[in-house]
């Protein structure tokens, strides 16, 4: 009885034995399954965490992608838009460049025909400066026997005066009686005039400031200077062949003195009948425009 108890308590202590060995081999078995399953589901993680991070990565490329593929079709877009726009503005400046062409065409004829009709004008007044000066010459050589005294010719702008003294054409204090000197002196300015029909010749009386000695018959020296004009004209015109479209009466008496009044030398000059001459202005001017109409039509 005791050697079966004996027994069982050696089988009981064996039996005890190997259940602890069994569980602490068990129990270094799961630490180290727990240990591995734990690597492992690190490692679980971490792949997980790379693969979200590469998800991430990937999303932002296909963004990037996304935004260079738009950049790129707006580049291109504005690189059509720019091309079409050089096309346009070349076929413009193309079109511009022709009619700049045919603009400075036109421009250099109407300068061409400019300087042509100012050719032709200035032509026009030298010919007519030329008949002028021949005038002058004419009249000087006329008077060339005379002194100054009694005749003075003198240039005042485009019109030539010959001013013959009172006192060499008329009897003392007359308005009206020519001496036989003044017939002469009308005689060769008659001459020479006649060879310019188409000029206009005033003729103008003018006084002292001394009044008329015959107050009775000649009221001031406006009606004195008047009547020496009139008697002038009537003369060139009945005894000389003048044209009366040609002469032309102006009186001015005392108000236009060619020297001073205060000396009798003074008044000897302002006593005096001036002949103006005046150029055919008008007679020109049409010839001027006549020559121009005629360039224009060429």
């Amino acid at each position: 009885m005791r050697l079966f108890s004996f027994l069982l308590l050696f089988l009981f202590l064996s039996s005890c034995v190997s259940n602890k060995k069994h569980r602490a081999a068990l129990d270094s078995l799961t630490t180290a399954h727990q240990a591995q399953v734990q690597q492992l589901e690190y490692q679980v993680d971490t792949s997980r965490a790379k693969i979200f991070d590469l998800q991430l990565q990937l999303a932002e490329r296909k963004g990037e992608n996304n935004v260079l593929v738009g950049l790129r079709d707006e580049l291109q877009s504005r690189i059509d838009h720019l091309e079409q726009q050089m096309e346009s503005m070349g076929s413009r400046s193309e079109s511009q460049e022709q009619q700049l062409r045919n603009l400075v065409l036109e421009r250099d004829q109407s300068i061409q025909e400019l300087k042509q009709q100012l050719r032709t004008t200035m032509e026009l007044i030298d010919q007519q400066e030329s008949v002028f000066k021949q005038l002058n010459e004419n009249i000087t050589e006329a008077f060339s026997d005379h002194t100054e005294t009694a005749i003075q010719v003198y240039r005042r702008y485009d019109q030539l005066a010959v001013a013959l003294s009172q006192d060499s054409l008329f009897r003392r204090n007359s308005a009206t009686r020519l001496l036989d000197d003044g017939y002469v002196l009308l005689e060769k300015i008659s001459g020479v005039l006649e060879r310019y029909p188409n000029y206009q010749v005033y003729i103008t009386g003018h006084t002292d400031n001394r009044p008329p000695k015959d107050s009775r018959r000649y009221k001031d020296n406006w009606n004195f200077s008047a009547l020496q004009a009139a008697t002038v004209v009537k003369t060139m015109i009945d005894e000389y062949d003048l044209s009366t479209s040609q002469l032309m009466i102006a009186a001015k008496g005392e108000f236009a003195p060619r020297s001073s009044n205060a000396t009798k030398e003074g008044q000897a000059i302002n006593r005096r009948i001036e002949f103006v001459i005046v150029p055919p202005i008008a007679e020109l001017a049409r010839k001027i425009r006549e020559a121009v109409d005629l360039s224009k039509g060429k």
